[in-house]
């Protein structure tokens, strides 16, 4: 359990943490380095103005409900943005749930961690 509570962005913001929904701030464009590294959630969610995710980002987090509210594919995964993750759920745009389940950096082998499904943006219901 966390220690001391750090500053929204800031580095390990959310970091060993368990929460609810934690919904990031539109305008932010890279999920923070470890914002939610060893953390386990309800869900998250993804402005659509972020383009990457940064470093540990999602590092051995466990996120049942993962959204992406962009229309853009996140292709910008940095070093060890999701490696050992567990996400149950990722929510897309639903023009762009082929090309997560078919996607070489959003699968559990990549991840080496734990993608369950991949589901339209039209079946999250908060």
């Amino acid at each position: 359990m966390r220690k001391e509570v750090k500053p929204f962005g800031e580095k390990g913001a959310f970091e060993s943490s368990i929460f609810g929904t934690i919904s990031l701030p539109e305008g932010l464009t890279i999920v923070p380095n470890s914002m939610f590294r060893f953390s386990q959630g309800e869900c998250v969610i993804i402005p659509s103005s972020v383009i990457a995710i940064d470093e540990g980002s999602f590092n051995s987090a466990r996120i049942k409900s993962l959204v992406l509210k962009g229309s853009n594919y996140i292709d910008i995964i940095r070093y060890w943005g999701i490696l050992y993750a567990r996400i149950d759920t990722l929510y897309v745009a639903s023009h762009l749930v082929e090309t997560y389940k078919q996607s070489t950096k959003w699968n559990s082998q990549a991840m080496q961690g734990y993608l369950g499904q991949i589901r339209p943006l039209s079946e999250y219901h908060p």
